[in-house]
């Protein structure tokens, strides 16, 4: 073909021509459904020209030929053409196939057959494909259908088919770990039950790290009768601890929660509040509430499954901990089923115990430990704990990495724009930080502030990174906020003032406490 020459494949499927030399030299452009489709400004400029309500399009995900129709015919031309045009020419099996998917978003042929209850033929979705438009085969394998399918799914099917439908979708979606939206799901179905244990998951699996987002839309998504069962209550609290961890609310909702689970004999549910409760009382380091939660653990009766177990020795080591002795920590956690429990609780506590290694001084293993467990963690942060447990060690093979990786991480999610460091006593800063805890905030600010001194970039931060050391109301809070300060301020030329403010500490928790001292320990 002559250099001036363009060839352009078009079809509901890749064609099956060998693409892939051209494409590492730049000679392929891939255009999508998603480029074809109108932007909100095209469906906007395309209603003033036609003189309608650009919300009549709303619905059709910018489908071109769709929104037209729509902004032409009304609202209901649309479905009627995608009934007569599209779902029209295919068989019963393959609309509900298409329902399936739909609902999943993307899935597999096994995954579609699960919520298709289909038995016998496995399901083939190439014809559907094929078929309707807005489904594609992924590159992966999978198949996706486009939203305006799942739009469409109150047109495909009747209202109790629907829901079983969505119901089943649901399901298939959280055993995939894909909660956000098994969650719409179950919303859209009205099925309270089913989101209260998608509650139950959601809390359990984001342990400290719980997105906001997501459970503040399904509490708004629950009818008043719904708001007391005790899931619901539990994701209120597990709210309320990540916005602020001192919120006086969060332990009286959280005893709810667990006398609901009790009352119903609900192991799983009470398990998820233990961990939950477990971890708001270390937070704040309340040993008098952390002896209350210990307590808990013993009153589940029955057989105990590997992940009560887990959280007691979690407990029993927190406990440890707060009372100064790390290595009695260490002896919990050599104990704790800890491969035996889903991924996601076996990280949090593979971070604590990350954290008692440091404690006792033994940060090469606490690196090691973190290049086993943690390096593959979804919290840019976590990923860097080898690096960090390296350079507190002495060993400054990964100081680069911190700088370059870790302060910019810790500044997207920790800096304030305005410059303020994190509010003391665990309050939430600005509206928008809300992909952390306050606890991960506070921590996360802290260390940067001794790494960002320690790297020259000290003018990032203010004077009180973490606010005042006396508004903590416990030792290692109120280090974590000295040694931010000093470490800033030695960066400074102002040492006399780091001098100052680990005196200030020192008499104000003396190093009688063992708690107290082996926090100070780390820093110095």
């Amino acid at each position: 073909m002559p250099a001036t020459a363009h060839l352009v494949l078009s079809g509901r499927e890749a064609p099956d021509v060998p693409l892939a030399r051209r494409e590492a030299t730049g000679e392929v452009i891939r255009i999508t459904d998603e480029d074809l489709a109108f932007t909100a400004a095209e469906v906007r400029a395309l209603a003033r020209r036609l003189g309608r309500d650009e919300r009549i399009a709303e619905p059709l995900h910018g489908w071109p030929a769709m929104v037209r129709l729509s902004l032409a015919a009304g609202a209901a031309a649309p479905w009627q053409y995608a009934r007569e045009e599209v779902l029209g020419r295919v068989s019963d099996p393959q609309r509900l196939e298409l329902a399936a998917l739909a609902a999943l978003g993307t899935g597999t042929a096994r995954e579609v057959a699960e919520v298709t209850e289909v038995t016998g033929d496995p399901v083939s979705l190439d014809n559907l494909a094929r078929r309707v438009p807005l489904v594609a085969v992924l590159d992966d394998g999978r198949y996706r259908a486009h939203d305006l399918w799942a739009d469409a799914l109150p047109r495909i099917m009747s209202g109790q088919d629907e829901q079983l439908l969505l119901e089943r979708a649901a399901a298939v979606l959280a055993g995939r770990g894909d909660l956000a939206r098994a969650g719409r799901l179950a919303c859209q179905a009205r099925n309270w039950r089913l989101l209260g244990d998608l509650a139950v998951d959601l809390v359990q699996t984001t342990l400290s790290t719980l997105p906001r987002a997501i459970a503040g839309t399904w509490l708004g998504a629950i009818p008043p009768p719904a708001a007391g069962m005790p899931e619901f209550i539990l994701l209120r609290a597990a709210v309320l601890h990540a916005g602020d961890f001192k919120d006086p609310r969060i332990d009286p909702l959280l005893d709810r929660a667990w006398q609901g689970m009790l009352d119903r004999r609900d192991h799983r549910g009470a398990a998820a509040v233990l961990g939950q409760a477990m971890i708001t009382a270390h937070s704040r380091a309340d040993m008098a509430r952390l002896a209350v939660v210990a307590e808990w653990g013993d009153r589940l009766d029955g057989p105990v499954s590997p992940v009560v177990t887990l959280l007691r020795h979690n407990v029993a080591a927190m406990r440890a901990e707060g009372g100064g002795d790390p290595e009695a920590a260490l002896a919990e956690f050599a104990q704790a089923p800890v491969h035996e429990v889903p991924r996601a609780l076996a990280l949090s506590v593979w971070r604590f115990h990350f954290h008692c290694l440091n404690m006792c001084g033994r940060g090469r293993e606490a690196a090691e430990l973190a290049d086993r467990t943690l390096a593959e963690a979804g919290d840019d942060l976590v990923r860097l704990s080898g690096a960090m447990a390296r350079w507190f060690d002495g060993d400054p093979s990964d100081l680069g990495r911190l700088r370059r990786q870790g302060l910019a991480a810790i500044a997207a999610r920790a800096l304030p724009s305005t410059g303020a460091g994190v509010q003391a006593r665990g309050r939430a800063p600005a509206a928008g930080t809300t992909m952390t805890t306050a606890r991960e905030r506070f921590v996360a600010m802290a260390l940067a502030a001794v790494m960002g001194a320690s790297c020259g970039e000290e003018a990032r931060f203010p004077s009180l990174p973490c606010g005042d050391p006396a508004d903590y109301d416990n030792a290692r809070d109120a280090l974590l906020a000295c040694a931010a300060q000093a470490a800033v301020a030695v960066a400074r030329g102002a040492e006399p003032a780091a001098r100052q403010a680990y005196a200030r500490h020192v008499a104000r928790w003396p190093v009688e406490d063992r708690f107290a001292e082996r926090h100070l320990r780390r820093f110095l």
